[in-house]
């Protein structure tokens, strides 16, 4: 409230005086930067929404391709921590050459891996397995 009595003070004075505050008139000054940093963030925002706007179908359908890469790059990594030894009796074989921990799932596609408890399989560009959250 203070924040906006000290900013239609300042507007007032503006109008009168030609200044937009008083010297040394430290609630003026911090009523003003305050609306100077909403007056950036939202010139900011336009900016990003505008930059957003201008990807092409391809670019967003490259990038799109590329985070599914980097998933399934990352899942591939994972499955080594769900991995067991063919001959470990815990386990189950997943496929090529792959056994999976009990309790964990396995997941082919151009890839074989095991996912963890609680995330499931899908597949991303070129089939390859990703292990997703469900």
């Amino acid at each position: 409230m203070s924040m906006r009595l000290a900013l239609s003070f300042a507007l007032a004075l503006t109008a009168v005086s030609g200044e937009p505050c008083l010297e040394g008139d430290a609630a003026c000054i911090e009523a003003l930067s305050a609306e100077d940093q909403g007056l950036e963030f939202r010139q900011l925002r336009a900016r990003v929404e505008k930059e957003a706007s201008t990807y092409t179908e391809m670019e967003l359908s490259q990038a799109r391709d590329r985070a599914e890469n980097e998933l399934a790059e990352i899942s591939a990594m994972e499955s080594k921590k769900y991995e067991v030894s063919e001959d470990d009796e815990s386990g189950y074989y997943c496929g090529a050459g792959i056994s999976c921990a009990r309790g964990s799932g396995c997941c082919k596609g151009s890839t074989t891996i095991c996912c963890a408890p609680g995330l499931h399989c899908t597949h991303g560009v070129n089939h390859m397995a990703l292990c997703l959250l469900r």
